[in-house]
């Protein structure tokens, strides 16, 4: 399959207070804001405000100017996209990322490597903008222009599920989560079950039984090992929920699984 985004150039740019040149690219531009507080004004749109962990798209072409309000870091990288992708981000948007996920830390990357020197290099590039990409589409569903518009508490509840998706392994207390996000845990708690219709504590338990299920169905792990591996305290914490969620004990769900598997393999295999 192509790759939808292809990288150009990519750099980081320490920004004092103050008011940047006009100027525009050939190319797609996304910029990171990592650290900073500013306004950037784009021709035929109104200003847009970003603060620190916000991520801008600034299609081609078009003409913007920069105001920094309090110096930052930003992160800028180059690129074009197929046609498909085009019409997915073909307008200037902002878009809060939440800290410590997936695309901050490829965007961030991406903005340092040198610049591709064979076709190689140019395909690892390639490859990661475009898997960055995807990921900052599935988070930001008002990138997509026919999206309906969300509340601020519907967006704080779907960054909290993408941030239990990729840090299940290592909460510990749900106000780590609140930290993150910079709310307290009582609002937390009630977003998340307003619009996902539980708990968010129940939410962080189905993840990790999910991947103990596939463990069990793919692997020849002892069962010993599974509690830490899925971020249980221990063996007994482990099959209670396991078997309060599956109905099963860990052992009877494996052998269980092996059984079906063999039932559905063809004949002669």
């Amino acid at each position: 399959m192509a790759n939808m985004a292809q990288y150009i150039f990519g750099w980081q740019n320490h920004i004092d207070r103050g008011i940047g040149a006009e100027h525009s690219h050939h190319e797609m531009e996304l910029v990171y804001h990592q650290t900073g507080v500013g306004e950037v004004y784009c021709e035929h749109t109104q200003k847009i405000c970003f603060q620190p962990g916000d991520l801008q798209i600034i299609p081609a072409r078009q003409s913007h100017q920069q105001k920094q309000l309090q110096p930052g870091l930003d992160h800028c990288i180059l690129l074009t996209v197929s046609r498909s992708l085009a019409e997915r981000i073909n307008h200037q948007c902002c878009y809060p990322l939440v800290q410590a996920t997936y695309p901050i830390t490829e965007l961030a990357t991406l903005s340092a490597i040198p610049k591709p020197q064979n076709q190689a290099e140019q395909d690892i590039a390639n490859h990661r903008l475009t898997a960055a990409l995807l990921e900052i589409l599935r988070l930001g569903q008002r990138f997509e222009p026919q999206a309906k518009p969300t509340t601020r508490r519907e967006e704080t509840a779907e960054l909290a599920h993408d941030y239990l998706r990729t840090h299940w392994r290592d909460i510990d207390q749900l106000m780590e989560v609140a930290e993150a996000m910079g709310i307290s845990v009582d609002y937390l708690r009630h977003v998340y079950r307003e619009n996902f219709g539980v708990t968010i504590y129940q939410a962080l338990t189905q993840l990790r039984i999910d991947h103990a299920c596939d463990l069990l169905r793919n692997s020849q792990l002892p069962l010993k090992a599974l509690p830490e591996i899925c971020g249980f305290a221990d063996v007994q914490q482990f099959s209670r929920r396991f078997k309060q969620i599956t109905g099963k004990a860990p052992g009877a769900y494996r052998k269980k699984s092996q059984v079906t598997s063999m039932k559905n393999q063809p004949a002669g295999a």
